[in-house]
């Protein structure tokens, strides 16, 4: 199996964890890297390999986060032209320092001085739920990262954000759903029984509704977040043809396209499951 570990600079990471617990920013991993650090717990093979780090950062003025990056610059970071951006010296590891907070407008933070917008709809959100992970081989170490079902969730609506540029979004977004059953076996058992009452009983299918019952709780946070994801998946399932989401999922699991629809339709019900 990979190791998530076997970084080209590995010391980035362990520096930028260092300074936002020292200075007690609030932080977790996003993108690619907490997709593996999730698959490493199964020992699952990450879908392909991740070398730039993602950090989603909660500050709450534009002079906190500078002050962040400038701490970072005198452990062996350097700036980019892109603002939320930063270079490792040594290696050239890319990382993305994504603010959200009390400094958003709307869904999005505008960078001062530039005409820079990123999207962080759902940051808040996923937050609350945030969980340590820890690696099981190859150099130790812990990180706050988002729940499965979190990452699924800020994938989705990247995604949906910018189709056209985010093609590898829609891969992670199969590959979680394709994958959810091995983090959710054992809940199955102890917390949704009544999933094993189907007579076409499917772990694809228990899976995707457990993930909607997961996603629930979070999108009761957000009325604009709940709605948005359910026009995004009933967009997908109901449209004629069908969207990319439920095509990507038939071609990567082998399922008819009516069968990948199911297991949309899945996540659906259990984001309006009001007895689980």
């Amino acid at each position: 199996m990979s190791d998530i570990l076997l970084l080209d600079d590995s010391e980035a990471f362990k520096e930028l964890v260092e300074t936002f617990r020292e200075n007690s920013v609030k932080y977790f991993l996003i993108g690619g890297l907490a997709l593996d650090l999730h698959y490493h717990q199964k020992e699952i093979d990450p879908p392909r390999t991740t070398r730039d780090i993602d950090f989603a950062v909660m500050v709450a003025t534009w002079d906190e986060y500078e002050r962040l990056k400038e701490l970072l610059t005198k452990k062996g970071f350097e700036k980019t032209k892109e603002p939320y951006r930063l270079i490792r010296t040594a290696g050239g590891t890319l990382v993305d320092l994504l603010p959200f907070g009390h400094i958003e407008k709307g869904h999005s933070v505008f960078f001062p001085g530039s005409e820079v917008e990123v999207v962080v709809t759902g940051f808040k959100e996923v937050m609350d739920e945030i969980i340590p992970l820890t690696s099981k081989k190859g150099k130790y170490f812990s990180v706050y990262t988002t729940t499965l079902h979190g990452l699924f969730l800020l994938k989705l609506l990247s995604w949906h954000d910018k189709r056209a540029e985010r093609e590898k979004d829609l891969e992670d977004i199969v590959n979680i759903l394709e994958n959810y059953w091995e983090f959710v076996e054992e809940e199955a058992y102890e917390e949704h029984p009544d999933l094993f009452d189907e007579e076409d009983f499917d772990t694809q299918k228990a899976a995707a509704r457990i993930l909607g019952r997961h996603l629930r709780k979070t999108l009761e946070k957000s009325a604009y977040i709940k709605q948005t994801v359910l026009d995004i998946l009933e967009k997908e399932i109901f449209s004629e043809p069908p969207g990319p989401l439920p095509q990507k999922f038939s071609l990567k699991t082998g399922r008819p396209l009516d069968s990948a629809e199911v297991i949309l339709k899945e996540i659906l019900f259990g984001i309006n499951d009001k007895n689980e």
